[in-house]
């Protein structure tokens, strides 16, 4: 009986926190980590985006959740706006003439599922894990458009998986060098950001609400009252908990106080959902000049 590729991945993340499992692989995964970062460095990937910081200093832009609260219509308002998105994206595109400036992709699982539409998109500037390097670094798929990031968690091996999500935030000044991904890309996304420039980032379609959630102790909580993860029309997949909401608000947090101490503005424009760690502002009010003149 052939397997699903979805079941396969699924199976991979399932394993990820059974800690034997995490053990019996130690070896391997530390070989393949010094890999990583040797070739990081080797193939200059860190210098490729020198030439982005600050390159948009003072401006603002929009970071894009894959939320249930996004819609079509939303996005159509903010197509002449800088825009990052991540991950599953592309499954709103044939509903909107919106399309992202950034494009960040971060998460193993999801390249794995997202490899050809990533490829296929004409985006300006695709970030993605450094582990993906491979894929598209080849004579015959190299893309100038692809940036590298080294996620420094990468380079920390936890044979068991709680105490990642103990993990302290690392907000990344110099992403050449490292970011830091656990729990969210969005705060990948807030550190590029941060890193180009933008003093006024708006986080839209980030509704921080899980339908199952793992907590730092392991312990599952389950959100009786939200069954969607994503915006409509996304495919469904089985949905595993893991630390998102707890990771994520600690990096959210994390955000908040780097931004706060450097003159830089995150305002949350989402239409609900349940991050409440930055200032709200409602998302129509933001084009109304605009839509004045």
């Amino acid at each position: 009986m052939k397997i699903s590729k979805d079941k396969k991945l699924l199976l991979l993340y399932r394993l990820k926190f059974i800690n034997a499992f995490r053990v019996l692989f130690y070896p391997y995964m530390k070989y393949k980590r010094k890999r990583l970062l040797r070739n990081y460095y080797e193939c200059g990937y860190g210098d490729r985006l020198l030439p982005l910081k600050n390159k948009f200093d003072g401006k603002r832009c929009f970071i894009i959740g894959n939320g249930p609260s996004l819609t079509p219509e939303d996005l159509d308002k903010v197509k002449n706006e800088y825009t990052f998105a991540t991950n599953k994206i592309f499954y709103i595109f044939d509903r909107t003439s919106w399309r992202p400036t950034f494009y960040c992709c971060m998460d193993m699982n999801a390249f794995e599922m997202l490899e050809d539409k990533i490829a296929l998109s004409d985006t300006e500037y695709k970030f993605l894990n450094a582990r993906t390097h491979q894929k598209f670094n080849q004579d015959d798929k190299f893309d100038k458009t692809i940036y590298y990031l080294l996620n420094c968690l990468e380079n920390k091996i936890y044979l068991n998986v709680k105490k990642r999500a103990l993990d302290e935030p690392v907000v990344s000044e110099n992403v050449n060098e490292f970011v830091y991904q656990n729990g969210t890309v969005t705060f990948t996304a807030i550190q590029l950001a941060f890193f180009m420039g933008f003093k006024e980032i708006y986080l839209l379609g980030i509704d921080h609400n899980y339908p199952l959630t793992r907590m730092a102790s392991g312990k599952i909580i389950s959100n009786e009252n939200k069954n969607e993860s994503y915006f409509e029309g996304m495919p469904k997949t089985d949905y595993q908990p893991g630390y998102s909401f707890y990771t994520a608000t600690k990096c959210y947090q994390a955000a908040r106080s780097y931004a706060d101490a450097h003159g830089i503005k995150i305002i949350n424009a989402t239409r609900g959902g349940k991050l409440e760690v930055f200032e709200r502002a409602d998302f129509d009010s933001l084009f109304e000049s605009t839509e004045e003149n």
